[in-house]
């Protein structure tokens, strides 16, 4: 895998294809360009759909690349234009900055672990296998993973751009840590909702380079980052219609909602709640006709979007296996009601307490191996675990927020009440019983909206909180970023996985790490890290790390 190939193919495909949207966003150019890029991973991913519909070649994908190259000849002033005005630049510079970084990370991944993250990795990749090629040998995945079990925006993005020239598992770790990359766009924005400005701004590079949840996600190929791109996006541009924006703004947050949900059905609980605050929002209008016209004109695209996943699943598997093959489905089923309450409380209270958990399985992160056992220690916390979401840093903000700024309590209720609706429905569309905490279900846009609370909020803080917090950051980054990346560097001989079944090697690093080593060697894959050198991946966190900590000086 050439990593400058498969950057190259993203930013031509992604930008690309959006930018023939670009007369229909009469906005400011910096929300021009988050909702560009947005609608560039969707428009790929419809065009993924229709070529695997129409069992197209691998080689007539390609087509996709000439269909960008209209948007960027059509409208390559409005590229000028981005780099000319100062807030939209802001957003290109750090999602380069935090690009650098995540790629750099990326590349010296040689085994996954972390928790009992195992084997998502496998079916992702396996899933964007299939709808590039089509073939039956790749149909085993589905016995483990029903076809309708999971959305697929987002594979089916990943499975054009693979089909640009590489379509090896590298190249797949490439493609979904650029498309969770995205997110940096809308948290910019939000950073900027939430009162930040340019110094604020210029410290998210670095913060989110040192956040463990946004870091861990973006190495771990899957697909919850992007989906959590969407809802910021969906997020930020509903609060634009809020404060007196125009129907398009309420437009791209319902499709934001819409794709977020075809990218993965953990964001189905922020596009209800976005609903329902619509309609609360807008109480005062429900008996007069035009609110209900207006407002289904404003579904309309929402709703078809859906569409496109949903008639498609029904057509191809029927109604019962679109609806039902979902895990929390299939789970809810399994259990009675008393059995769900029974968890829904447990997983409740692990999740929005910090460790140590009354009744968690602990013994499942003691591993022979002391580093591996902090490591996973630390890796559950900022994964599971509300508080510990938010890093060490960020907690230390938000607490300090919390207590000296609550003000009267009709300005800090709604949210409040919002807030603690998403975590109590996050953690209740999953009614199987977790090990420590929920948190890593539903809860990652969240975390990441208070992430950037605590961003715009920080220039302005005492001294002594700020001090704090930085305390807290460079702990994040040791432990929560650094520990996990320098553990994730480990290559497992595949010789040692025969020694005992792998037993020795689990009981050593974990069954994390000994069940992806096996999962790897098995199904003959090769990571990124085992084909980019450690010093050219090293050179890349340098770089990312150096850039953000100079903007950051520069604007202190």
């Amino acid at each position: 895998m050439s990593l400058p190939w498969g950057v190259l193919v993203f930013l031509w495909l992604v930008p690309g294809l959006g930018l023939l949207t670009t007369r229909f966003f009469r906005l400011a150019p910096q929300d021009r360009l988050v909702a560009i890029v947005s609608t560039g991973v969707v428009l790929l991913g419809l065009g993924g759909q229709v070529l695997h519909i129409a069992h197209t070649a691998p080689l007539a994908w390609r087509i996709l690349a000439a269909v960008a190259a209209l948007g960027w000849v059509m409208h390559w002033r409005e590229v000028a234009t981005w780099w000319r005005w100062a807030p939209s630049r802001v957003l290109l510079r750090n999602w380069l900055i935090v690009t650098l970084g995540c790629l750099g990370a990326l590349a010296m991944i040689r085994t996954y672990s972390g928790g009992d993250w195992i084997g998502d990795w496998v079916g992702h990749y396996h899933r964007a296998h299939y709808f590039l090629h089509q073939d039956p040998v790749e149909l085993w995945i589905f016995t483990l993973d029903p076809f309708t079990a999971r959305p697929p925006l987002l594979n089916l993005a990943t499975s054009a751009l693979m089909a640009q020239g590489d379509d090896s598992f590298a190249a797949y770790q490439v493609y979904t840590t650029l498309l969770g990359t995205v997110a940096v766009l809308p948290l910019c924005r939000l950073v900027v909702a939430a009162g930040g400005r340019r110094r604020a701004l210029a410290l998210v590079p670095l913060l989110l380079l040192v956040n463990p949840l946004f870091m861990q996600n973006a190495t771990y190929s899957w697909t919850k980052l992007a989906a959590a791109a969407f809802v910021l996006t969906g997020v930020w541009f509903f609060r634009r219609g809020m404060s007196g924006g125009k129907p398009r703004h309420w437009q791209l947050s319902g499709l934001a909602f819409s794709a977020a949900v075809l990218a993965h059905y953990s964001s189905a609980p922020y596009a209800l709640a976005a609903v329902a605050a619509y309609g609360w929002l807008h109480r005062d209008r429900w008996t007069v006709g035009a609110f209900w016209s207006g407002s289904f004109r404003l579904a309309l695209g929402a709703v078809l979007l859906g569409a496109t996943w949903i008639g498609w699943a029904i057509a191809k598997q029927g109604f019962a296996a679109t609806f039902l093959a979902n895990t929390s489905v299939k789970q809810a089923g399994e259990l009675s009601g008393t059995g769900q309450w029974h968890n829904f409380l447990l997983n409740l209270e692990h999740t929005v307490l910090p460790p140590p958990w009354p009744g968690a399985d602990m013994a499942f992160l003691q591993h022979g191996d002391g580093l591996s056992t902090l490591r996973d220690q630390v890796f559950v916390f900022a994964q599971t675990s509300l508080p510990g979401m938010a890093g060490f840093g960020g907690l230390v903000v938000l607490l300090w927020l919390l207590v000296r700024r609550l003000g009267p309590i009709r300005i800090w209720l709604p949210g409040a009440a919002l807030l603690g609706a998403l975590v109590v429905i996050g953690v209740a569309v999953h009614p199987a019983r977790m090990r420590w905490g929920a948190g890593h279900i539903c809860l990652q846009p969240l975390a990441l909206g208070l992430a950037a609370m605590a961003i715009a909020a920080l220039p302005a803080l005492p001294a002594y909180v700020r001090s704090l917090a930085i305390a807290g950051w460079l702990v994040d980054a040791a432990l929560g970023v650094g520990l996990h990346v320098m553990i994730e560097n480990r290559q497992v001989n595949p010789a040692v996985l025969a020694l005992g079944d792998g037993g020795p090697l689990r009981a050593m690093y974990g069954l994390a790490l000994g069940n992806n080593a096996a999962a790897k060697y098995a199904l003959g894959l090769q990571l990124l890290g085992d084909t980019i050198p450690l010093i050219a991946a090293g050179s890349l966190i340098l770089i990312a790390l150096t850039a953000a900590l100079r903007i950051t000086q520069a604007h202190s």
